[in-house]
Parts: structure tokens; C-alpha cells; sequence
């Protein structure tokens, strides 16, 4: 949106390439102890003895899996799990338990077929 509205592309630009560039995401993660955002940055980390400690952590990084946030749907299915998470923990959640059996939870409330 920043691009295409009130006729500032240029200065945009400009902010975001230095906001993104490698040295200063890089400063700015090393600052706060934050993972990298980029994928120099993120290379740069990796192949850098300082940051060792984070070594599993930035392995996993690029295989990791998000909230959809962008995603229309997720506000709706958000809010669902967010109104239903306490159903976990009461006595009976509508029958959704361990089977005395198997160890394996009973139907799933929610599609009522997986295991």
C-alpha cells in the first residue's frame, strides 16, 4: 500500500532498503536478541561462530511454519480457538478423551474422525 499511495515511492524505497539491508538487520537482531528476518542476515548468523548458541535454532528457521496471518480466515478461526482452548482442560470436554484402551485420544470434537 505504501507504494502506491501519496506519491512517496522513492523515499519509501529508500527506508526500506536500509531498514533491510544485512548490517543493519543484523545490528538490530544482535541488539535485542532477536532471529534474523532475512535470508543474508540469516546466512550471516549461521556462518558466525558468535551466534553458536543459536545454531538449531537458525537450522530450523527457514522450515519453519507460521500463523497465517495474512490470511482472511485466520481472525475467524483465531478467535475460535481462543473461545474453545479452555474445553481442553474440564472434566469432560464433551467426551473428547483417552480411550482407556489404546492411550490415544477419542473423536476429535471438531471433525469428529481423527484419532
Amino acid at each position: 500500500m505504501a507504494f502506491k499511495k501519496n506519491g512517496h515511492q522513492q523515499q519509501i524505497r529508500a527506508f526500506l532498503d536500509y531498514t533491510y539491508a544485512k548490517e543493519n538487520t543484523l545490528a538490530f537482531v544482535e541488539s535485542y536478541g532477536l532471529m534474523p528476518v532475512t535470508k543474508d542476515t540469516l546466512a550471516e548468523m549461521t556462518g558466525n561462530d558468535r551466534h553458536a548458541d543459536l545454531a538449531p535454532f537458525l537450522y530450523l528457521l527457514p522450515r519453519a511454519s507460521f500463523y497465517p496471518l495474512g490470511d482472511t480466515t485466520w481472525d475467524t478461526v483465531s478467535a475460535e480457538i481462543r473461545k474453545n482452548v479452555g474445553t481442553a482442560v474440564k472434566d469432560d470436554p464433551s467426551g473428547w478423551r483417552p480411550s482407556s484402551r489404546s492411550r490415544r485420544w477419542s473423536a476429535c470434537p471438531w471433525c469428529r474422525s481423527c484419532p
